[in-house]
């Protein structure tokens, strides 16, 4: 993991966690400022690939739980549950050059998550497509906490970041 130029750098800074990350944030920037301030992401597994592939996904209070092999291409999960927004999983989904740049940015939401879609350029930009085989609803002003994150939470489980003083940051 974090193999290219600042393919980590700043990720999970200032407060942000991601749980884990295997075979992930290849490419130049790949990862840059994910999950910063407060942001955060469950397990990134063979995912984010590529240039700016998730540069700032999930970073000020946003929340993505999995990131399951997806986000490959240049750009392709960029800005994605940033400023609040909320992401339940991505799997085998925005496999491609911008696929879902910006999905649920500011305060979006994505649930339960993404699945088998947003393959294509540019395909989730605005919206996912009804063929996605999870729901789309309206912006809100936070993501809402249902359980925990820990060991035991499941893709299908929402997670969000806390502010307790317990440590946070990355394992890689």
């Amino acid at each position: 993991s974090c193999e290219g130029f600042g393919a980590c750098a700043l990720a999970a800074a200032y407060s942000g966690t991601i749980e884990m990350a295997n075979d992930s944030c290849l490419g130049d920037r790949a990862c840059l400022y994910t999950a910063v301030n407060v942001g955060f992401i469950g397990t990134i597994e063979d995912s984010c690939i590529g240039y700016d592939a998730c540069y700032s996904a999930a970073n000020s209070y946003g929340v993505i739980g999995t990131i399951e092999d997806s986000c490959i291409g240049d750009r392709a999960c960029e800005l994605a549950a940033s400023t609040g927004g909320y992401i339940g999983f991505i799997e085998n989904a925005c496999n491609s050059n911008m696929a879902c740049y910006s999905a649920a940015y500011q305060g979006g939401t994505i649930s339960p998550g993404m699945k088998d879609c947003c393959n294509a350029d540019n395909e989730c930009v605005e919206s996912i497509p009804e063929t996605c085989s999870a729901t789309a609803t309206a912006p809100t002003s936070a993501p809402v906490q249902t359980t925990s994150p820990g060991p035991s939470a499941m893709p299908s489980e929402t997670t969000t970041p806390t502010t307790s003083s317990a440590p946070s940051g990355v394992q890689f």
